[in-house]
């Protein structure tokens, strides 16, 4: 598997890519479908942790990622962060996904848990 997704809280799925792992539409499928069964079927909240890790997404599973069927059931999206890199990547995510699904750049894991949990109130 080239990734984890994890319960941290009832719907809030974190999700850890391997490090130099190609995401492409297959695991992005499967991703939503795991993140579907995570939260049962509820909308739910997406930790991205890429702190230390380089991946790639592949065009066409980012537009999916991007796309208004995924966003319906994403409440909101938070990426922790620790590089520049990290940064640039997570700015141009952000510049995909914020208009219906809000997406928020974080140092660190806590904080970003608990800006979720608002969204789930």
């Amino acid at each position: 598997m080239k990734y984890t997704q994890t319960l941290v809280a009832p719907r809030i799925i974190k999700i850890v890519v391997e490090q130099n792992a190609l995401l492409d539409l297959e695991d992005v499928l499967m991703m939503r479908k795991i993140n579907l069964e995570l939260s049962e079927g509820k909308k739910f909240c997406i930790l991205w942790d890429s702190r230390g890790v380089h991946f790639t997404i592949a065009p066409e599973a980012l537009r999916r990622m991007a796309s208004n069927e995924y966003q319906e059931t994403r409440l909101a999206a938070a990426l922790v962060v620790n590089s520049l890199a990290g940064k640039l990547v997570g700015n141009f995510f952000k510049s995909l996904t914020s208009q219906q699904s809000p997406t928020r750049l974080f140092n660190s894991e806590e904080e970003a848990v608990l800006w979720l949990k608002g969204f789930l109130e």
